[in-house]
């Protein structure tokens, strides 16, 4: 029977303030000079509803370490040269900008540095999927699970075709009036499949895919949001020389692999397993399991379980994480345990998982896991009578209130951990919300929206700080070059670099309520932040007794 995976890549995410590059670009690479040429810009294409569409558009610190953000500066003398394609920029006209950003719309946070009006010539066909006047972008979308559909559907967190397609042509607009694209446009195409899915996921069809859809397009880049279960489409798109947004949790390797074309703004699985492995040995290690469900558990001392998905990726994050742990505790230390997210088998896994970690008097469970098992296993866990603390890592949103309503809640009041999410708040409040206002369409706000500008802003500020010799070494350059931004209670930490391709870099600590009412949704049920939602960089995690308020 195939494994059928099911699908992270449906989830939603809180918004997250994406990065703004500031350096000028550099010149090509040998393979962005083996790969340059030209291509028409307006592709075909069929109604965004059918399988594949067009949308019609108009008109360096190494590492994760540090948690302080650089205020973004103005850039941009205008002499940005290309050897290759003899692109000139000529200095213009900031009158456009505001307080040093290059516009200003009110609840958006994410403007990037002013940059003057170009005036010069573009160099034209700089690579393949650029032209002149246009820049070639797809977006791709898996193909719909059924079983997933039946589990995110009823609580809004799967937007329909036509609510993408409709946010897709709002985010192009708003990158095309306002963001320096050096006489070009950006022209998206969407692209839903007709066979891979997300669950149960097949490394070859994703291959296939890319390959389909650069013989079509012909793009400068891809956009795949939340992508956890399919990075050979990423590793195929890089091997076939196009920019790729997306991928979760994979290791800083896979990213420097694929370079310059692999980027993503969720943190990478190495930094996720040593930021939790430094706030567990700090604030977890060798105490009892006070946060326990049952009293026998209470008081025993900590006992913790990585539960991961099978995949070489996050097998690797899940061993360096429990490798941490049992450097520092003493006690019962951490082992790993993996899983096949195989919707046919849900139920039966989920009841083996649980009925072994309760023989294996196993206290706490860490989450380093995609955030439909919790569905699946927290059930299980409750019938069986089995209540040790659940940890969330902070990884593939598990820490975001409307999937957390989800999961059983006799289960989850035990529930604490890391977050990589800000604090919640209302969906208005977010870069999306902002769009939506200022573009005016016809289609309501969807909650993945907010995840879904994130990529956008960073293709945005990526295109538009990489000069008029658009390459991807270029591109590459100017989003690596980023200053930090965020680190607040509201925004998390968006800091890319040396080596540093992933932007996500810092998390709150947090434990669930179910009493308490979500700002998202209004509903019961909510991640609440200790320290008043201070966001910790890898070093900066006190060592203290980790303590829930009023428990």
């Amino acid at each position: 029977m195939p494994v059928r995976r099911y699908a992270p890549a449906l989830i939603v995410a809180a918004a997250l303030l994406l990065v703004i590059v500031v350096a000028p670009s550099k010149g090509p690479s040998t393979a962005d000079t083996a790969l340059s040429g030209g291509v028409q810009s307006n592709l075909p294409g069929v109604s965004p509803t059918a399988p594949a569409g067009t949308v019609p558009t108009s008109g360096a610190t190494t590492g994760k370490k540090g948690g302080t953000a650089n205020a973004p500066t103005a850039v941009g003398t205008g002499a940005a040269s290309s050897a290759a394609g003899g692109a000139i920029a000529a200095a213009g006209s900031t009158a456009h900008c505001v307080h040093g950003l290059q516009f200003a719309v009110a609840g958006f946070e994410s403007a990037p540095p002013c940059q003057p009006v170009f005036a010069g010539n573009n160099g034209g066909a700089t690579f393949r999927g650029v032209t002149a006047k246009s820049i070639e972008v797809v977006y791709y979308q898996a193909k719909t699970n059924l079983a997933l559909q039946a589990i995110l559907g009823p609580a809004g967190l799967s937007p329909s075709t036509a609510q993408v397609s409709d946010y897709i042509r709002r985010a192009t607009t708003f990158i095309n009036s306002r963001y320096e694209l050096w006489g070009r446009k950006l022209h998206v195409d969407f692209y839903v499949s007709q066979s891979c899915q997300n669950s149960p996921p097949s490394d070859s069809c994703f291959r296939q895919d890319a390959q389909t859809i650069v013989a079509k397009y012909h793009p400068f880049a891809v956009l795949f949001p939340r992508n956890l279960t399919a990075p050979g489409f990423n590793a195929e798109l890089s091997h076939l020389g196009v920019v790729n947004l997306g991928g979760m949790s994979m290791p800083q390797s896979f990213s420097a692999q694929q370079a310059p074309y692999h980027f993503d703004y969720d943190m990478d699985g190495d930094t996720q397993a040593e930021l939790t492995g430094e706030w567990y040995c700090h604030q977890l290690a060798n105490r009892n399991a006070i946060y326990a469900g049952e009293a026998d558990l209470r008081g025993k001392p900590r006992s913790a379980e990585v539960l991961s998905e099978d995949t070489p990726e996050h097998v690797e994050a899940a061993n360096r994480l429990a490798a941490i742990i049992n450097r520092c505790d003493h006690g019962g230390g951490a082992t790993v345990k993996t899983y096949s997210p195989d919707t046919s088998q849900a139920v039966v896994q989920s009841t083996t998982l649980a009925s072994q970690a309760k023989q294996n008097s196993i206290t706490t469970m860490l989450y380093f896991t995609d955030p439909i098992i919790p569905v699946y296993l927290t059930p299980q866990m409750t019938n069986q009578n089995y209540f040790p603390e659940n940890v969330v890592v902070g990884s593939s949103y598990l820490d975001f209130d409307e999937l957390a309503q989800l999961y059983d809640q006799k289960q989850w009041k035990n529930a604490f951990g890391l977050g990589d999410l800000p604090d919640m708040a209302p969906l208005s409040h977010y870069d999306s919300g902002a769009v939506y206002r200022s573009t005016k369409g016809s289609q309501a706000p969807f909650t993945s929206a907010a995840n879904m500008q994130g990529y956008f802003t960073m293709l945005g500020s990526g295109l538009q700080q990489a000069g008029p010799d658009l390459t991807p070494t270029n591109f590459q350059n100017g989003v690596l070059s980023l200053p930090a931004v965020g680190g607040t209670r509201f925004h998390a930490l968006i800091k890319f670099g040396a080596g540093d391709w992933t932007g996500v870099s810092d998390a709150r600590i947090v434990f669930y309520s179910t009493t308490r009412h979500s700002p998202v949704n209004g509903k019961a049920g909510t991640y609440v932040a200790v320290d008043n939602g201070r966001r910790y960089t890898l070093g900066q995690i006190p060592t203290r007794t980790f303590t829930i308020p009023g428990r």
